[in-house]
């Protein structure tokens, strides 16, 4: 056996060294024509497709001169070594080659998996992110267009809310595109109702949008938001507020909203039944209920107003449940007047006469004018003798609907006169005239006759009692409900 350092070692060591250069004679002999840089330094190609366990693809042959990756713009043809069986590596990866001596270039450092050999692109969607994947124009990273039209991919849902038009980054994997970061559709909007909202949703136009990390795509200018909980139904066109995107249901919730004002001041225009037409005067609310409402009518549904006229000032609270405005304040029809009357008690209708309005109050809210003229009502018949120009008192009767009387002047029971004949009474006439009328009855009867003018006017007596009178005697004279009687005068001369 041979020792150490004996001849038969040094012979072997010589043929070693020999096969060694007719190996490397022999691959400079099949090398192709490179440039002469290449024969230093590290060398990279990069695929023109995939490449496969125990396959070759084309690729371009770069050069890292010590600052950058330089491509060579000579081609050649890759053979795959080092892979295990079904691995691949991914079209246009950048790997390590070296030249063998028989002539090929062979992959000198692959990991084993196509995933380590993952090509990066930039992206953006021509479409929206549905059923997991969408149509995509691939972008280099830097933002070239590459012109190719890809189907990225998103098979974990990570981008369900990526919209036309969102841009991303995708990784290439065995000819495939998968999403690793996108755009979505943005968090949070803010908005503008373009109607009521009502029925869960309304459509609204967008004022601002936002999120945080990827959620910042353009959702549009016009979305659908969604009161799923019914907390902003009265929430009407123009309102404003902010909705956040509900993944789940792939739709704007309303989380902040004007609602319609939860108080207006208004004056009506028309006198108030169960509702009735009306000018807003002001509005406000709590919190967000503050939006303007511009209410048209307002609702007395308990009838408690049933006085307001055309003209009343009050105050409504919005119902939230049958969307209406109920009144809780309102200023109502005088609840007293004080009048003239325009005519005689029951001369048109009977206990009832047409009198001017002298003055009026109230109450709190019942003091609102109830018009120079009214119509007052002596239900109980009390004031028979009440004739036209009497002054009286009314309060309005809110069962009836009007004001009835309480106090009236009457016409005088008993007067004083002055025999108005020239030629005297005889105790056969059945009347004579009489003038210089005097009341002699207490208050309220204290009104003359409708027919006295002045001193002068002339009232005609009945002569019951058969006196015997001068002309200008001093006589008492009584109302006996038809008519005027003598019932004392001074005895002639």
């Amino acid at each position: 056996m041979a020792t150490r350092g004996s001849t038969a070692d040094r012979l072997a060591n010589l043929e070693t060294q020999l096969g060694a250069i007719q190996r490397e004679s022999l691959a400079e002999q099949v090398r192709p024509p490179l440039p002469h840089q290449l024969r230093r330094g590290r060398w990279l190609a990069k695929l023109d497709a995939k490449l496969d366990f125990e396959s070759n693809v084309t690729a371009s042959l770069w050069w890292f001169d010590g600052t950058a990756l330089v491509d060579t713009t000579t081609n050649i043809t890759v053979y795959e070594w080092g892979l295990p069986a079904g691995g691949s590596l991914a079209a246009a990866a950048k790997v390590e080659v070296g030249f063998f001596p028989d002539g090929r270039w062979y992959t000198t450092n692959p990991t084993g998996t196509a995933e380590d050999y993952i090509a990066l692109w930039e992206f953006t969607l021509n479409g929206d992110m549905t059923a997991g994947e969408a149509a995509a124009d691939k972008i280099t990273i830097g933002g070239a267009d590459t012109g190719d039209d890809v189907t990225v991919k998103d098979p974990a849902g990570l981008f369900t809310r990526a919209l036309d038009g969102a841009t991303g980054i995708m990784a290439e994997v065995d000819g495939e595109y998968f999403a690793i970061e996108c755009q979505s559709k943005a968090g949070w909007i803010k908005f503008s109702l373009n109607g009521v909202l009502s029925g869960g949703s309304a459509s609204a136009a967008v004022t601002d949008y936002g999120g945080s990390q990827q959620d910042v795509q353009n959702p549009g200018t016009e979305v659908t938001v969604h009161d799923g909980a019914g907390l902003f139904t009265r929430a009407i066109g123009s309102c404003i507020g902010l909705a956040f995107y509900d993944a789940v249901d792939d739709e704007y919730v309303v989380v902040e909203c004007q609602s319609k004002a939860g108080w207006i001041e208004f004056t009506l225009t028309a006198d108030l039944g169960s509702s009735a037409t009306c000018t807003q005067d002001d509005y406000g609310g709590s919190q967000q209920d503050v939006f303007d409402p511009t209410a048209t009518t307002v609702f007395d549904p308990h009838g408690l107003f049933t006085a307001a006229v055309s003209g009343c000032k009050g105050v409504a609270l919005y119902d939230a449940i049958e969307d209406q405005y109920n009144v809780v304040e309102c200023q109502t029809k005088a609840g007293w007047i004080r009048f003239q009357l325009r005519e005689d008690m029951g001369e048109t209708t009977a206990n009832l006469a047409d009198a001017d309005v002298t003055e009026y109050g109230g109450s709190q809210n019942d003091i609102y004018d109830p018009g120079s003229t009214v119509d007052v009502y002596d239900e109980a018949g009390n004031f028979p003798n009440a004739i036209d120009d009497a002054r009286g008192d009314a309060i309005w009767d809110e069962t009836e609907g009007r004001y009835r009387v309480v106090h009236c002047q009457q016409q005088a029971l008993r007067l004083k006169a002055k025999v108005d004949e020239a030629s005297g009474v005889a105790s056969s006439d059945t009347t004579f005239d009489v003038d210089n009328l005097v009341v002699a009855s207490p208050r309220p009867f204290d009104q003359l006759p409708a027919t006295y003018v002045d001193a002068n006017t002339n009232l005609t007596v009945d002569n019951l009692y058969n006196f015997d009178l001068d002309d200008d005697a001093d006589v008492d004279i009584y109302y006996d409900g038809s008519s005027w009687v003598c019932v004392q005068g001074d005895c002639p001369t």
